[in-house]
């Protein structure tokens, strides 16, 4: 399945600098959203596609999820990979470590 946003791990990287020591998931979104407009405007129009195609939804397992929980679980995702930059301090806060 191809992802719907190309090299993300590269580019939760580089939308880190520009966050503060400790922040939220909507702090992290926000960002992104800034740095990569084009990405997040190929978010909403997959995710309007896919909630109005009713075809579609009848063989895939769910929803596609909004971008904004798209975006959550990427980052938590790239955190259980690289804790060494980013910690998980609860469910939607997050720290750099570096």
């Amino acid at each position: 399945m191809k992802k719907i946003i190309d090299q993300i791990d590269e580019k939760i990287i580089a939308v880190l600098p520009g966050l503060k020591a400790e922040f939220s998931v909507g702090d992290f979104v926000a960002a992104f959203r800034e740095k990569y407009p084009s990405d997040w405007k190929r978010l909403e129009e997959r995710f309007t596609v896919e909630e109005k195609s009713a075809a579609f939804r009848e063989w895939k397992k769910g929803p596609m999820p909004t971008p904004e929980k798209y975006l959550a679980t990427a980052i938590k995702d790239f955190t259980k990979k690289n804790e060494k930059s980013v910690n998980k301090i609860s469910n939607d806060r997050f720290k750099k470590t570096s």
